[in-house]
């Protein structure tokens, strides 16, 4: 068991083994929009920073049902719903490495829940969402 101070409240932590990596990486945000990709290394029995970084936007209004953030099965990206009406993606490499993320438009406003499919050639969502007249979808 390892203890370490995590600077700012965690809002969404994620577990995920990418193909060529030998062990499982966390990829934890916080409220502030603020992330890292956390892996343990037995040898030294301390836990190693892969990534971190800001996933603030200047644009959007933060989502007021809490952050989502998930991981594509294949370990192909990461996916994000920070801000109501866009879903972040950060692709990653087959050794786990973060690429540059981008933002993609969701014409969906009051986003309940995003799961990643498996099986899918291309990194592929489903959105449950509530319309305006609070109909799920």
């Amino acid at each position: 068991m390892v203890d370490v101070p995590i600077y700012g409240r965690v809002a969404t932590m994620e577990l995920f083994k990418p193909p060529l990596e030998s062990k499982h990486l966390l990829f934890i945000s916080t409220e502030r929009h603020m992330f890292c990709v956390l892996a343990y290394d037995a040898v030294k029995g301390e836990l190693v920073t892969r990534a971190m970084g800001d996933l603030t936007d200047r644009i959007g209004r933060p989502t007021e049902r809490g952050q989502i953030g998930i991981v594509d099965p294949e370990c192909r990206v990461i996916g994000l719903h920070l801000y109501d009406g866009l879903f972040k993606v950060i692709p990653m490499d087959q050794k786990g490495q973060l690429r540059e993320a981008f933002n993609i438009r969701l014409e969906e406003l009051v986003v309940l829940d995003i799961k990643f499919l498996h099986g899918c050639a291309k990194p592929t969502v489903a959105v449950l969402y509530e319309d305006t007249k609070e109909g799920r979808h």
